[in-house]
């Protein structure tokens, strides 16, 4: 029987348990390397992540394979019980995901669940075994829609006790060959996930070329690709899960956006905020920010700075701090990444009139996460 989950999907049977953690904001997202074999039309990489050995926790970038100081005090941020892997393809550096696994382990315990994705191309026994004794819970892997080439690797995954499944997007007008992909793997696998198919950037010239547009004008997500996917859903409620009873998860658009996303975004602004910080129903950091004038142009607009500078602004903020610090009785922070000073905004708006000329004043709306991206910058002087 098709079901409507609390985190606006759609499931038969149950969640597969890396998506249990995933919807409460619980799994950390490794991006182990841009590169991979499969060229997927619809793929949504951003331009400093496609093609390139680049690794990411969340939106924290990693020096280098052997950062995994950074790794894990970026799972710790949010209260990481679990890691989706992904990529560009794992299995291209498979020294580097395994290397991953088995830290993440050793730190957080045999029972921190991780799972992985993977296109079908580079998989073997032995990279299956490589990365099943280094202690995966889960493997998802990706198959070609349109291609049956690499289909039967899937069964290999079947040697091992771990949970199998596959994860692709759900492309309007393709159900039929999708359909296809569901029958030849209805005994091989634990679970299937279906994902609303979503705009980016970077896929949108060739979406738009298959005349796959967005449901609005706000929105990310395809057209027609919910109906698709209810469709399949219910050859499968028909068809499969009467006879193999596997979990079967529609993930949607705003899944990953009001749940997966935000919930995380919840945990990590609450364990990483300032004592001044508030923060928002969304997780995002509502905050007071006190700049130097001479960093902004006549536009509002922040120059660039570059490093021979910035220790020099540092400098001058930390003066600021203390010149500024009767107004805000002490509680008054130095942002070094983003060279600013951190108040209560409400303090902030009570007193803007007190403030030198020589600062800009602002109400910032932004995300909790390591490059700080701001939503809304208000200037009250």
């Amino acid at each position: 029987m098709i079901e409507k989950t609390k985190y606006a999907s759609l499931i038969i049977n149950d969640l597969p348990e890396g998506c249990k953690l995933c919807v409460k904001g619980n799994k950390t997202v490794i991006f182990i390397t841009g590169v991979c074999s499969q060229n997927c039309f619809y793929c949504p990489l951003s331009e400093k992540k496609k093609n390139k050995d680049v690794i990411f926790v969340n939106e924290r970038p990693l020096k280098d394979e052997n950062d995994f100081n950074s790794l894990i005090e970026e799972a710790e941020s949010h209260n990481s019980k679990g890691a989706g892997i992904t990529g560009g393809d794992p299995l291209s550096k498979i020294d580097r995901t395994v290397s991953f696994i088995k830290k993440l382990k050793d730190h957080f315990g045999k029972k921190y669940h991780i799972h992985l994705y993977t296109p079908l191309i580079l998989v073997d026994k032995e990279k299956l075994n490589k990365l099943y004794s280094a202690g995966l819970d889960e493997i998802r892997f990706h198959p070609d829609i349109f291609d049956s080439k690499y289909w039967d690797r899937i069964s290999l995954a079947k040697e091992f006790n771990w949970d199998k499944g596959i994860e692709i997007p759900v492309i309007p007008g393709a159900e039929e060959q999708t359909i296809k992909l569901l029958d030849f793997i209805k005994d091989k696998v634990d679970f299937i996930n279906l994902n609303e198919l979503e705009y980016s950037d970077t896929n949108a010239q060739q979406l738009f070329q298959k005349n796959l547009f967005t449901k609005d004008e706000l929105s990310y997500a395809i057209k027609n690709s919910d109906l698709a996917a209810k469709k399949l859903l219910r050859y499968i409620d028909k068809k499969i899960y009467p006879y193999y009873k596997i979990r079967v998860h529609f993930c949607t658009a705003k899944t990953k956006d009001r749940f997966q996303l935000t919930n995380r975004m919840k945990l990590k602004a609450m364990n990483t905020k300032l004592p001044v910080d508030l923060v928002s129903k969304d997780g995002m950091l509502m905050r007071g920010c006190i700049y130097l004038r001479e960093m902004f142009n006549d536009n509002y607009q922040q120059k660039k700075i570059d490093e021979g500078n910035k220790e020099e602004f540092i400098k001058k903020l930390k003066v600021a701090k203390q010149e500024l610090s009767k107004i805000f009785k002490n509680k008054i922070y130095v942002d070094l990444d983003k060279l600013r000073l951190i108040v209560e905004p409400k303090k902030l708006i009570s007193h803007v009139d007190k403030i030198p000329d020589k600062f800009l004043c602002a109400l910032v709306e932004e995300y909790p996460t390591y490059d700080k991206l701001e939503v809304t910058v208000n200037f009250l002087n």
